[in-house]
């Protein structure tokens, strides 16, 4: 199991059939990214183990690939300010909230393959992936929605769902996720 404490991401194996923490924690990352406002660590871990997580030290952050021992891989982007970020189900690529400076996030994906970072949209905050890796759900601020992408087609984002008040401090399960990033029109 991962998780953040005072500072760095922990692993520390688990019980899944009693449902507790077992043996020694080990610290993998010190100085890992916590958002405030959001009370979320700053990493994402894929199905395959690779892991990419945000560091702390200057306001800017430096989105970097770890290995399954916890060192430096891969530098996934320049500093910038970057939140959220989520693994694909491959580890391939992370999809990252950007600030920039005003009151809109927008969305990136960086390809691990071919070192690029590029957008997704202008307005998005708090994605997941579908299981496939082919598609994202996130929300969008203007109008308030939640959104669902297919990265593999020039369409515009999917409304499938329009929000009547701040999504915020809102959560969406995962089987909520995969149900609405799988739905399609007229189911």
């Amino acid at each position: 199991m991962l998780f953040y404490r005072e500072g760095a991401l922990v692993a520390q194996p688990f019980d899944a059939k009693r449902l507790q923490l077992i043996g020694e924690s080990t610290v993998l990352a010190e100085s890992v990214g916590y958002l405030l406002n959001n009370q979320i660590a700053n990493f994402s871990v894929s199905e395959t183990g690779t892991i990419v997580l945000g560091t702390l030290g200057t306001p800017k952050l430096q989105m970097t690939w770890l290995d399954r021992r916890g060192n430096a891989a891969v530098v996934a982007s320049p500093p910038d300010y970057y939140s959220f970020p989520r693994m694909s189900p491959d580890g391939s690529r992370v999809v990252i909230q950007k600030w920039s400076g005003t009151a809109v996030n927008s969305l990136w994906i960086f390809g691990f393959k071919r070192g690029v970072l590029s957008r997704v949209d202008e307005d998005g905050a708090r994605p997941a992936w579908s299981a496939d890796g082919r598609r994202i759900l996130y929300y969008r601020s203007a109008p308030k929605a939640l959104v669902r992408k297919d990265l593999d087609s020039p369409q515009s984002a999917e409304i499938v769902a329009q929000l009547r008040q701040s999504s915020g401090s809102r959560s969406i399960c995962p089987p909520m996720y995969d149900s609405l990033l799988s739905r399609r029109r007229g189911d």
